[in-house]
């Protein structure tokens, strides 16, 4: 080999050999990652040599294993989606909230955060979430790119809420729906109950309880009270696709999503537009319903995360993959959580 590298052990120019073999990474200082990597070491030490191409190689072929781990979108995707959507990197971060270059870092490589991940995640399932997560918004240049972009997807005898609806409740019965077809009015009337009896409630708290109430019911039962799929987000258990569903159920008038002031922080809060009524559900499920906001409701939201990720369901299911309805057999006594 004519090409030479400098090698600070040998302290001079030296051939060296490219070998391929396994290297542990610590990605963001807190996981490990193994795999195969390409570096060059020197022919006379065997010491390993810098070589910026091949190092950035192996950066990203363990980070890619670490998104593949966790179900966090590719570069390729993002910008394939966000193509689709007829957006700007610029256009996609302002709709998001999100910084003006952050989709340009997640493009070129940037492992998104958490919470940008699920995001992501949640949008790339379907373009039809975007629309979805967009209905009810200001009007602005970019939502009228995306409606004009994504026109296509929307029938002309179909609502968007019945796109999406039909879609989210088209899950074939199986062990993440608890063996039974997802029930919308099922999902409204708890919802509905928890808004009325489980005051303040916000997004993550009303999730938790959903989770609680479905697989407590399941527990007893052998089946669920909405049949609805829980996915193992990062702030806990939660509906899967949970946007669009309260976005239906705040277009057909079952809730309300509003900005509150709770403590020292403001975040939003599911409050019930039609009444609760005992009678929209059965015996068994209305016993469920109060057994958790009895011994779960005065808990706060960030109670009811840590608790929720304490459960085998959560910490035994894949990050970000649907929870199966057999973990429910494993769920902690309520009484005892709040005596915790």
């Amino acid at each position: 080999m004519t090409d030479r590298k400098f090698c600070e052990q040998c302290g001079k120019e030296v051939a060296y050999e490219i070998v391929e073999r396994p290297e542990t990474f610590l990605v963001f200082g807190k996981e490990e990652v193994e795999t195969e990597v390409t570096v060059t070491v020197c022919a006379e030490c065997g010491s390993r040599l810098y070589d910026e191409k091949l190092d950035d190689a192996n950066f990203r072929r363990a980070y890619d294993i670490y998104r593949e781990r966790h179900g966090i979108p590719f570069p390729e995707e993002i910008r394939a989606f966000r193509e689709r959507c007829g957006l700007s990197q610029k256009a996609l971060g302002r709709l998001l909230g999100w910084g003006e270059i952050t989709v340009h870092r997640y493009e070129a490589g940037d492992v998104p955060n958490a919470a940008h991940a699920e995001m992501l995640r949640f949008l790339l399932a379907s373009p039809m979430n975007l629309l979805a997560w967009i209905e009810g918004k200001p009007e602005t240049p970019d939502t009228q790119k995306v409606r004009k972009a994504l026109a296509d997807l929307l029938p002309a005898t179909a609502t968007l809420a019945q796109v999406v609806l039909s879609s989210l409740l088209a899950h074939a019965p199986d062990e993440f729906t608890g063996h039974i077809a997802p029930s919308l009015g099922n999902l409204s009337a708890m919802v509905r109950y928890f808004a009325e009896f489980c005051r303040p409630l916000t997004k993550i708290k009303l999730m938790k309880l959903l989770f609680y109430a479905d697989f407590r019911h399941f527990q007893l039962q052998q089946t669920p009270i909405s049949g609805m799929v829980y996915a193992a987000l990062p702030y806990g258990p939660a509906l899967d696709q949970w946007r669009p569903l309260l976005s239906a159920l705040e277009q057909q008038g079952d809730i309300a999503v509003t900005l509150k002031t709770i403590g020292n922080y403001q975040g939003e809060v599911v409050r019930a537009t039609r009444p609760w009524s005992k009678a929209s559900l059965q015996n068994t499920a209305v016993a469920v319903l109060e057994d958790v906001c009895r011994n779960l409701g005065p808990l706060s939201a960030a109670e009811l995360k840590d608790v929720s990720h304490e459960e085998a369901a959560y910490q035994e299911t894949p990050p970000n993959q649907p929870i199966s309805y057999a973990h429910a057999a494993g769920l902690r006594d309520l009484e005892t959580i709040r005596r915790r």
